[in-house]
């Protein structure tokens, strides 16, 4: 399979084409056991999208994407927060993965791999060592792809959303 073309943006601009991406990431993630229940898919994209633009303006945030044939099939969307954190030792700033969603048809052909590499350039050339992401507890896929670059649990993050 060919290698995916990474872009990086640090505008909202090509942000529209990623909704069906995110689509089926909140598919995905509503189809895992013990989650809690999820917005509709577009008040949700609508909602992520505003945060999205937010981090781009006010964060020194960027946007990976992957293409195949010119079409999206994974991003990335990274937001860099001031440091150092209040209670665990970091450097001045710290980066933390807010999303990274790769087309289902996709899954498991190393697009994630290829996108977490992308990150990894660009916040080295940033001067970022720092670097967290949040799963869903119940991802095993996700869970195994991140530790296998050297994320650990850090903290559990629990919820009593009223439905």
């Amino acid at each position: 399979m060919i290698a995916p073309n990474m872009e990086i943006h640090r505008d909202a601009e090509k942000l529209g084409e990623l909704a069906p991406l995110y689509a089926a990431l909140l598919a995905h993630h509503v189809n895992l056991p013990n989650v809690p229940q999820a917005q509709p898919s577009e008040l949700s994209w609508s909602l992520r999208r505003a945060e999205y633009e937010t981090w781009l303006k006010d964060s020194n945030g960027f946007v990976v994407v992957a293409r195949r044939d010119g079409i999206a099939v994974g991003y990335a969307v990274v937001s860099i927060a001031a440091g150092p954190d209040d209670m665990w030792v970091t450097g001045n700033h710290i980066a933390e993965v807010q999303t990274l969603a790769v087309r289902a048809a996709d899954r498991g052909a190393g697009i994630g791999t290829t996108l977490l590499d992308a990150i990894d350039s660009e916040l080295g050339c940033q001067g970022v060592r720092d670097i967290q992401i949040a799963v869903v507890a119940t991802n095993e896929d996700a869970i195994r792809l991140y530790q296998r670059r050297g994320f650990t649990p850090r903290l559990v993050v629990l919820s009593n959303y009223a439905r």
